[in-house]
């Protein structure tokens, strides 16, 4: 949650360095300037539960500021 800068940022591009699939959910995640095939953008607001629930579906770890 909030992957599309910061620290948050540089969690997404570390992660996807190593190999890693990807799901980064912002508020402007259609902004975002990474690309390859292990990511996945979600575009919402983390006070809406029903964008997180999507975004979280079956995810294994989830990293963000709450």
């Amino acid at each position: 949650m909030g992957a599309s800068k910061g620290i948050r940022l540089e969690t997404v591009k570390a992660a996807l360095a190593a190999g890693h699939r990807v799901r980064a959910f912002a508020r402007s995640a259609a902004r975002m300037t990474l690309s390859g095939p292990g990511l996945g953008r979600f575009a919402g607001d983390a006070a809406n539960p029903g964008a997180v629930a999507s975004a979280l579906a079956s995810a294994d770890v989830v990293s963000g500021r709450w």
